[in-house]
C-alpha cells in the first residue's frame, strides 16, 4: 500500500516540476501520511525490565532512541527515532505523534539494514557461516573494501548487584569480529587465525602485530580496520 501511495505521490511531484532524492520522497511520503500508517509499526510492544541510565544500559551506542535510518519490510525509512538491544538483539522503535509514550520491538526477520550514527548494521541471520559458528543477528559493517569486509558483533550481559534495598544492573559489552573474503566468513581474533586465511602473507601479518601492538589493545576496532585494509590491498595487488 505504502509503495502504491508513494507512487502517486511521486507523479503529483513530477507534474510540479519538483525535484527530489529517493529518500526525500519517502519522507514526504511518510509526513504526509505519518509513519504509524505504514508498516514500519508492525511489531510487538517493547518491554525493558532493566533500568537504564546514560552510564550503564543495554543498547548500543545510548539508552535513547537516536534518529536512523532503516530497511524494514523491503521497504526504506528515513529519520526514524530507534535504538538496539544488545541483550535481545532487537531493533525497537519509538513513534511519533500520540504514541511516542510506547515503544514496539521491530520483527527481526523483517529488518535487513539500518544505521546509528555511522555504523551500518547487517541482518545476516541468513549467513551459513556464521549459523554454523553459532552467530546471527545484526553485524556492524565497521570496515568494507574491495576484496575484504570487516563485521563486528556486539552483545551485551547483564550483571546483578544489591545495593542497599535496591537491585541494581551493569552491563558489559563483548565484541566479536568478523572478516569477510572469498565468499566466506571466519571469525578473527588472534595473529594465527589471519595467517590461516592469509598463510602467504604470514611475514606481513607478523609485523604488523609487533608494529601496532598497542593499539591492539588501546582500539582493536581500529587495529583489525587497519590490518584489513592492508590485507585488502594487497588482494587488489595480486590480482592486477
Amino acid at each position: 500500500m505504502r509503495l502504491k501511495l508513494l507512487s502517486i505521490c511521486c507523479l503529483l511531484v513530477i507534474c510540479f516540476n519538483v525535484s527530489y532524492s529517493q529518500s526525500s520522497y519517502y519522507k514526504k511520503f511518510d509526513s504526509i501520511i505519518g509513519q504509524s500508517q505504514t508498516n514500519l509499526y508492525n511489531g510487538l510492544k517493547y518491554n525493558d525490565k532493566y533500568r537504564a541510565s546514560p552510564e550503564s544500559h543495554k543498547f548500543y551506542a545510548s539508552h535513547q532512541s537516536i534518529k536512523s535510518d532503516i530497511i524494514y519490510d523491503g521497504q526504506p525509512f528515513f529519520d526514524v527515532e530507534l535504538k538496539y538491544d544488545l541483550i535481545s538483539d532487537l531493533v525497537v522503535i519509538q513513534p511519533k505523534g500520540d504514541k511516542k509514550y510506547i515503544e514496539i520491538q521491530l520483527i527481526t526477520d523483517q529488518v535487513k539494514e539500518f544505521t546509528i550514527g555511522k555504523h551500518h548494521f547487517y541482518n545476516l541471520s541468513k549467513n551459513e557461516d556464521l549459523k554454523a559458528m553459532g552467530y546471527s543477528g545484526f553485524f556492524d559493517k565497521s570496515y568494507e573494501g574491495t576484496y575484504l569486509n570487516l563485521y563486528i558483533k556486539s552483545i551485551k550481559k547483564v550483571k546483578e548487584r544489591i545495593v542497599g534495598n535496591r537491585l541494581n544492573y551493569t552491563f558489559d559489552q563483548y565484541d566479536t569480529y568478523f572478516l569477510e573474503g572469498n565468499g566466506s566468513m571466519y571469525e578473527v581474533s588472534s595473529k594465527n587465525d589471519f595467517r590461516d586465511i592469509f598463510p602467504d602473507k604470514s611475514d606481513k601479518i607478523n609485523q604488523f602485530y609487533k608494529d601496532y601492538k598497542d593499539l591492539s589493545k588501546l582500539s582493536p576496532t581500529d587495529f583489525y580496520k587497519r590490518l584489513i585494509a592492508i590485507l585488502d590491498t594487497e588482494s587488489i595487488k595480486t590480482t592486477e
